[in-house]
């Protein structure tokens, strides 16, 4: 007899269903961890609580739906009503039931996901996660059904109903939603996380509050944090924070005449927002203690503005080289900001120039020629070496 076993404790949620979707498995409540697909009692069970667990190796965890499918449809228009449509995160709340609709997609959903994945140090399942202004909560919710312990900040209040409203459908137990200021994160209040994600929140930000911001985020995070935001694509502005220069420019976040409450409902309060430059990005995580920091290109997000980047920052210990030890205090503490480096001498326009003449003069006059240019400050000494060796390739 064919046995499916699972690994872990049972989910605690139960649904009633009238049929069996082929993606799922059902778990009868009273088969105890196990159960057989030829077992009669287990046929005759389909008008009985069961449990469901998702066969993707990725998602082991239930998809709970305590309320049938008509009452969270009711809802659903109840809470699109009140509150308006969902704006951003789809979330399948029953086999066939969305937020948004089945065919809505977010590739930055899967790159952020896969992010987590592949560089957490723990299981997803040991990771407490913090998603800063969760919006929707459909990140949070993510990572909730993926058996994290995870914890949303929201600060608008159409926005935290809808999350609550799809944690009660999911039953998701693991998952902390918190209506409040995400610029009042602490560690006293909110604790530390392996992984916090700071999505689309940089850019709402004036200044010093995007600096004090980014220093809380480096406070809690243990681990990773991940950033998605737009960047200024010049240093059109510079901002002084503890004695420290960064760049960026300025933009209008609202429009002057909206009052508080207006501008609350849109985003925060500031009228004006500041866009920091990556590199500004880049050299404050560095001071902050990250000392690994990384661009994401892949998963693809092929629609991405080119002024908007996926930034993974990474908490970890300096390593000082066995074979050169001293190199480390050498490498630089920031990222200059107007700092623009050539490409390689292969690219540049004389090195074509110079590979003609290395194929045509005979070695004496080769090396008169090398040491005349070195003399005068046109080549180093070892571009003409290199260009020799792409010679003798």
């Amino acid at each position: 007899m064919n046995r499916l076993k699972t690994s872990r404790a049972a989910p605690t949620c139960t649904r009633e269903v009238s049929s069996v979707p082929s993606a799922f498995c059902q778990i009868a409540v009273s088969a105890l961890g196990s159960y057989s697909r030829h077992d009669s009692r287990w046929w005759k069970g389909y008008g009985l609580a069961v449990r469901e667990l998702i066969t993707d190796d990725n998602d082991t965890h239930c998809l709970e739906t305590p309320m049938d499918g008509a009452s969270i449809k009711q809802e659903l228009a109840s809470l699109a009503e009140r509150y308006g449509a969902w704006t951003d995160h789809n979330v399948r709340l029953t086999h066939n039931l969305y937020t948004m609709g089945e065919t809505r997609r977010s590739a930055k959903l899967q790159r952020v996901v896969q992010i987590v994945c592949d560089l957490a140090r723990k299981p997803i399942e040991e990771l407490r996660i913090l998603d800063l202004a969760c919006l929707e909560g459909g990140y949070a919710i993510e990572f909730a059904r993926r058996g994290a312990r995870t914890v949303g900040i929201e600060g608008r209040e159409q926005n935290i109903e809808k999350a609550r409203f799809a944690q009660r459908v999911l039953g998701l137990s693991n998952l902390e939603l918190i209506r409040g200021d995400v610029r009042d994160l602490s560690i006293a209040t909110h604790g530390t996380f392996d992984v916090v994600l700071c999505l689309g929140i940089l850019y709402h930000l004036n200044a010093p509050d995007v600096f004090s911001f980014l220093e809380a985020i480096s406070q809690v995070c243990t681990g990773l944090a991940v950033f998605d935001t737009y960047v200024a694509l010049a240093p059109k502005q510079s901002y002084s924070y503890k004695g420290a220069t960064y760049w960026g420019r300025e933009f209008r976040e609202h429009r002057l005449e909206l009052t508080e409450q207006e501008r609350l409902a849109k985003s925060w309060d500031n009228l004006r927002s500041v866009w920091l430059t990556k590199r500004t990005l880049i050299n404050i995580l560095n001071r902050q203690g990250f000392t690994s920091v990384f661009e994401c290109y892949v998963p693809l997000e092929l629609t991405k503005p080119r002024d908007r980047v996926t930034m993974v920052a990474l908490k970890g210990r300096p390593a000082r080289l066995m074979t050169n030890p001293t190199t480390i205090e050498h490498c630089g503490s920031e990222w200059p900001e107007r700092l623009d480096n050539p490409p390689s001498h292969y690219q540049q326009g004389w090195a074509n120039l110079s590979r003609a003449i290395v194929e045509r003069l005979p070695r004496v006059p080769r090396q008169w020629l090398k040491q005349r240019l070195v003399s005068a400050g046109i080549i180093k000494p070892a571009s003409w070496g290199s260009v020799q060796t792409l010679r003798r390739r």
